[in-house]
């Protein structure tokens, strides 16, 4: 799962988490009468975790791997392994695209999860079959969704009835 955090409220977070922490472990130094800086040292130790955030604008650091939804074929776009163009899924096995075709290009609508995956192409929205199910205006922020339900045709038997216009 991927989760998007501006820079900022991430260092904010991570400086409210270990002075919440640091307050915690002298409270609990205190009620197992332990000197404070000896719990601190064992319970937060000086070593770290590195983390690498990247802008979540920027392509570069996405899995440039395709995957197959049916008839549309779409980057995977999850975060890259470490000196890698592909996340570790996609790292040593991913699908190969013949070259030479000139793909229509569409873009994912961000969407819930209780709706089948639909895909931007202009102003048409298409489903992962690329049948057209609705439009959508960016503008005005709307989308049109169509439904179609299969019509059940019934066979009359019997004399045809004559009907009066009198």
């Amino acid at each position: 799962m991927e989760y998007h955090v501006p820079r900022l409220l991430w260092e904010n977070i991570e400086a409210v988490l270990v002075a919440h922490s640091r307050r915690y472990v002298c409270e609990l130094a205190k009620r197992l009468h332990v000197p404070e800086k000896e719990l601190l040292q064992k319970v937060l130790p000086s070593d770290s975790v590195k983390l690498h955030l990247y802008e979540s604008q920027s392509t570069t650091h996405q899995c440039k791997a395709y995957l197959q939804h049916d008839t549309i074929t779409v980057f995977c776009k999850k975060p890259v392994a470490y000196h890698s163009n592909y996340c570790a899924f996609h790292r040593n096995d991913r699908m190969l695209v013949v070259d030479g075709c000139n793909p229509i290009i569409v873009e994912r609508l961000q969407d819930k999860d209780t709706m089948e995956p639909l895909w931007i192409m202009g102003t048409n929205l298409i489903n992962s079959k690329g049948e057209q199910v609705g439009r959508i205006n960016k503008e005005k922020q709307v989308i049109t969704r169509w439904v179609f339900e299969e019509a059940t045709a019934t066979v009359a038997t019997g004399a045809p009835k004559q009907i009066d216009t009198q």
